[in-house]
């Protein structure tokens, strides 16, 4: 139930294997918090070149992270941040130069529950997938999360794609210049909600509703191509 605290640390805390946040406690970054992908927090890890996982998997019910983030240097594989647990809570976290999504909710494998987690004014750019990724290929366990503010720029495919999920949630997003598609929602994906935002300028479609996804609701979101 304790804080883990980072102190100010301009060129991160570098990190060469995966961390499981594995007990209910919450990281909290000291410094200013994330805007862009080059405009850094004032404390984060930083993945090493030559790591093949995640940087960090959050496996415990109810974790929290408060600030930072994760940023990857050239050449590592994996994800930023893969949440595998129930109501876990980002709030201003970046998570940027993954070798594949910078948040994933979910897995590829059955067993994992990530639902009613809530992900606050998240930085995901420049990332070798998605930005963000919500689906789990079990029942599907992926379910009632929801994503605020969201900054998503420059990822190599999506934007921010669910998939397997149930009654996942987005609110105001703003997914620019990605090289697939800004706003996906793809099959397997039931009862998605976007509210408000912006999906411009992006490779692929703004926004794209796949075949095998059903009852996806769109208020406001605009896309300009």
């Amino acid at each position: 139930g304790s804080d883990i605290y980072f102190p100010e640390a301009p060129n991160g805390y570098l990190i060469d294997s995966k961390i499981t946040h594995s007990r209910n406690v919450r990281f909290v970054f000291a410094g200013k918090r994330a805007v862009t992908a080059t405009d850094l927090p004032g404390s984060y890890l930083l993945k090493k070149s030559t790591m093949t996982t995640s940087a960090v998997d959050i496996t415990i019910n109810g974790a929290a992270w408060s600030g930072g983030g994760v940023l990857g240097q050239t050449g590592n594989t994996g994800n930023g941040i893969t949440i595998l647990a129930n109501n876990v809570v980002l709030d201003e976290v970046m998570s940027c130069k993954m070798g594949n999504d910078g948040i994933r909710i979910g897995s590829d494998s059955a067993g994992n529950n990530s639902n009613g987690c809530l992900l606050t004014k998240p930085v995901c750019s420049l990332n070798g997938r998605h930005g963000i990724y919500i689906n789990d290929e079990g029942n599907p366990d992926a379910n009632i999360n929801v994503v605020i503010l969201p900054l998503l720029q420059d990822n190599a495919s999506d934007g921010i794609k669910i998939a397997k999920g149930l009654q996942n949630t987005v609110i105001g997003v703003a997914s620019e210049a990605n090289l697939g598609i800004g706003v996906h929602v793809a099959s397997g994906a039931q009862f998605a909600t976007f509210i408000g935002g912006d999906s411009e300028a992006n490779t692929g479609q703004d926004i794209q509703i796949d075949s095998g996804s059903s009852f996806t609701q769109i208020f406001g979101l605009a896309p300009t191509s």
